[in-house]
């Protein structure tokens, strides 16, 4: 009884890791695009701002 639940235990936290691991990935992807963005949004922005 106690080795099936802990069995179980194991299954449903790596299930779970999983989907953390998922979700978080996909979150630094947002990051990483919205971080971009914006630093060639503000390189653009001081270079224009440079040339005048």
């Amino acid at each position: 009884m106690r080795r099936e639940k802990d069995d179980f235990f194991t299954g449903l936290y790596t299930q779970l890791d999983f989907l953390q691991l998922f979700q978080f990935g996909h979150l630094m992807e947002i990051t990483l695009k919205i971080i971009l963005v914006s630093g060639i949004m503000l390189f653009a922005k001081m270079h224009h701002r440079g040339t005048h």
